[in-house]
């Protein structure tokens, strides 16, 4: 993604993303993506946009959710904000017209009707979805942020909390 001057690459498999200053043609800045600081498994960013108002969106794949954070300019460093939760796989984020729309992969998971298990749903048909929102303010992502780490079974132990105290992660989900 591309936007005054600076070109965001999203790095899927290292779970971060690169911020180029194009006129230089130079990594100024690489953003880590993992939910909290000791988190060891991937979560895959993909899509990203930056909105009007300098919030720089990240699509995050395998925790169902858009990374938040306040971006000024490619020398300063991204303030994080917190997650908004999604459908399924999220893939792509984009601001059309002051309104959020994620494109997400399996969208709802796997609804269609398997044709050879009448009732049943195929695992390998997945159903994609769209999802559109206005951007909740900072304060609200904070409670967003809430709904998606129980929604991934994660915990407040699972956490560098804003108030900085530190919390060791939970290995499995209940």
């Amino acid at each position: 993604y591309t936007a005054e001057g600076t070109l965001f690459v999203a790095n899927t498999d290292s779970d971060t993303v690169s911020v180029i200053n194009t006129s230089s043609d130079k990594v100024v800045q690489t953003i880590a993506t993992q939910p909290w600081p000791e988190a060891k498994v991937g979560y895959e960013p993909t899509g990203i946009t930056l909105t009007s108002d300098g919030h720089l969106l990240v699509t995050l794949a395998r925790a169902n959710a858009v990374a938040v954070y306040q971006f000024t300019n490619a020398q300063a460093p991204v303030r994080y904000i917190g997650l908004l939760p999604t459908d399924y796989v999220p893939s792509a984020v984009n601001d059309v017209g002051g309104q959020i729309v994620v494109s997400n992969t399996r969208g709802i998971d796997d609804l269609r009707p398997d044709p050879y298990a009448p009732g049943a749903h195929n695992t390998h048909d997945p159903t994609s979805s769209l999802t559109r929102f206005t951007l909740p303010s900072d304060q609200s992502t904070e409670q967003y942020t809430a709904q998606v780490f129980k929604s991934n079974g994660w915990t407040n132990k699972s956490v560098l909390l804003s108030t900085g105290q530190k919390v060791a992660p939970v290995p499995v989900p209940a």
